[in-house]
Formats: C-alpha cells, structure tokens, sequence
C-alpha cells in the first residue's frame, strides 16, 4: 500500500502518512500515553506474544527492519512484508491463522458454484437451493463476523504485551548512562520512536483493514438477509412442475430494504484526498479494489456495480403470478451471479486483510523476541539515518 489510511469506525475516515504523524509532538510523552492505553486492556485478552519457537534473526536483518521502522516512506508495511518473505520468515510458525475465515469465504463460493447447475432442474430444486444458499450464507457471515472480532481483540493484546516491553526498555535506557547516537536523540527516544511507529501502523494498516473487512461483511450480510432471502421467499413451485409462482411485492420489499441498509453503512473518506499525488491516489485505489472504490473527493464506496447493473430492481417475466419455470431460473441465474461477484470481491479484500494481520503479528513477535538485542543495530541504522 503505497499511501497510509485510517478508518475511524464512527466517523469519516482519515489520512495521514506516517512519516508525517504527530512528528512535532513529544515523542517521550506520546509513546508513554499509549503504553498506559494497552495497559489497561480487559484481563481477558487472548495474548498472541507467546510462541513455542524462538526467533533469533541476524544482525543485518534486524539493521534492515530498524530502517524500515525508523526511515520516512509510505508504503512501511508493505516493505516489512517483502523483508520477512526475503529472509524466509514468512508466517508459518506465528500464531495467526485465519483458518475460520478462508473457510467461511470458501464456503460461501462453492454454495454459488453449487447454483450456476440450476437449469434442467424442477422447479421445486432450484427453489430448495436458493433457499439453502440463504441458509449456508448466514452460517458463514456468522463465522466471518466472529473471526474478524477475535482478530482485533489478538491484535490489541499482541500490541499491548510489546508496547509494555518497550516501555521498560526505554525506561532501563532513560535510568542508565545515555550513550547519544545522534544529536538529541538517547535510547530512551529510539524505544519511544519504535513504540509509535508500531502503534502507528497497527492504526494505519491493521485496524483499517479491518474496519473495513468488518463493514463489508455487514454490507453482505445485510444482501443476504434481503435481497438473497426475498429471491426465495417470492416464490413457489406451480402445480405442473413447469412453472412457478412470483410475487414481485416480496422481491421490490428486498430490494428497497437492501437499500436502506447499504445507506447506514458509513465508510468514510479519506483525509488529505486532495493533497495526495495522482500516483497515491491511483496506489490507494488499486489497494482497495475490487471491493471498494474512492470517488473523485476520496470518499470510500463500496463496489456495488456487478449488482447494480444486473440485478436491482429486475424480476423474472413481466407481471407477478405464474411465469415459466425457465423465465424464473434465467432470471435467478443472473440475479446469483451478481452475488457471486460481491462474495469474490469479499474474498479478495481479506487477503489484504490476512497478508496485514501476518505480518503485524510476524512483526510484534520478532521484536518482542530480540528486544533485548537491538541497542547495536539501532545504533547502525541511526547513524546511517543522520
């Protein structure tokens, strides 16, 4: 991702690269007020820092990171990513594992490839299947919605145990002789540099990712309580097996209440829009693609256009009341490739999701493990900074 995004859940969205992120204020003083805010995490907490293996990375590679960390640049975590897959760190052997959702994202596409067979049967068979689709997409929203609650609550935990090790570390460096690497800047400023740069992109990656993952989740879910429920309740099978009963007044109340649900979901904008260069806007955009879209003043929209163009407000045959039995299975072979699109798109956007959680989660462990490690490395990579 070439530019740094952060969605607020309640209110718009926002920019703001990292570089440029409170560079004016104290650091001592930041890092130290968002230590206190982990600190105060519910006991309950699932911890993510533990690991059965330890990591012991080299030199270089730890030098190479503390760049990465400390250095100006727009695109930070997507450079982390790309150091560990260099150095054959990649996240086997971590914790994270979003076996629930690729399972529930895979799910929900072989329950539409499962659909696209619908002519040639009976009536009655294509009416259980959309029916069982219904079903089966609700089961997996379920699932999705649960992992990605217990990933953010993973996410603070993890960011919490290593903001507190930190802050002992700047702490031990701050009581002993301060060795200065560069003009004004002691140990005790680099731990507190680390700390916001963590916290930063935990902000501007992770918790964007999934702020947005979960919004599109309830913009499906809300698809398949509607419009996707309505395509069945609207109709029944004919007495002769060749043709079916649709009542237009259900499919018109899906449609209007889809609408309606789409409204409520606030996405946001994005912040310093208009500030951007046209190459960070088109990186932006790429990144959120096929999921979302930005509009031309940055605001964040889903991409809606497979169903838009195909399927609202379309009904099998002219009237309600008895259509052919064909008309209604042309019509719901349309209508369920649209939701196919909106469920690929679903499951191209939590890969940008997973690939973020990975790596922060790759992230939180390595230095939590070589904490103790990095003063020399730090030392290198400032004096090549300055």
């Amino acid at each position: 991702m070439s530019c740094i995004t952060q969605v607020q859940p309640q209110n718009p969205a926002t920019y703001l690269p990292l570089e440029q992120s409170d560079q004016k204020k104290d650091i001592l003083t930041q890092a130290r007020a968002n230590i206190k805010t982990s600190n105060n995490m519910a006991s309950g907490e699932i911890a993510l820092m533990a690991s059965s293996e330890e990591v012991k990375p080299t030199k270089s590679f730890i030098s190479a990171l503390f760049y990465l960390l400390l250095s100006p640049g727009y695109n930070k975590l997507e450079n982390i990513t790309k150091l560990f897959a260099d150095n054959q760190l990649d996240s086997r052997g971590y914790t994270y594992a979003p076996f629930v959702l690729e399972v529930s994202l895979q799910s929900l596409k072989s329950s539409y490839e499962e659909n696209e067979t619908i002519f040639g049967e009976t009536a009655s068979q294509s009416i259980a299947k959309q029916k069982l689709l219904v079903e089966k997409g609700g089961d997996a929203i379920g699932n999705i919605h649960w992992e990605v609650s217990k990933n953010i609550l993973n996410t603070k935990s993890a960011h919490g145990s290593l903001a507190v090790k930190l802050t002992r570390q700047e702490k031990d460096s701050d009581n002993n002789t301060r060795e200065e690497i560069t003009t004004g800047t002691s140990y005790a400023e680099l731990w507190a540099r680390i700390s916001i740069m963590i916290g930063n992109i935990k902000s501007d990656y992770v918790d964007f990712y999934a702020e947005l993952m979960k919004k599109y989740t309830d913009m499906y879910e809300a698809f398949n309580s509607t419009v996707q429920k309505a395509s069945s309740d609207a109709v029944t099978s004919g007495e002769d097996g060749n043709s079916v009963t649709f009542d237009r007044p259900t499919m018109k109340k899906g449609y209007k209440e889809f609408s309606a649900e789409i409204e409520k979901i606030d996405l946001g904008t994005v912040k310093n829009w208009d500030k951007m260069s046209q190459e960070e806007k088109n990186s932006l955009v790429m990144t959120l693609e096929p999921a979302f879209k930005v509009n031309t003043k940055g605001k964040i929209e889903f991409n809606l256009e497979p169903y838009m163009s195909s399927v609202n407000n379309t009904y099998p045959g002219t009237s309600s009341g008895n259509i052919s039995t064909a008309s209604y299975q042309a019509w719901l072979a349309t209508f369920n490739s649209a939701g196919s699109s909106l469920q690929s798109n679903m499951q191209a956007f939590s890969q940008r999701y997973t690939q973020a959680n990975s790596t922060f989660d790759q992230l939180n462990k390595m230095l939590s493990g070589v904490i103790n490690s990095l003063g020399d490395s730090a030392k290198d990579v400032l004096k090549s900074l300055s």
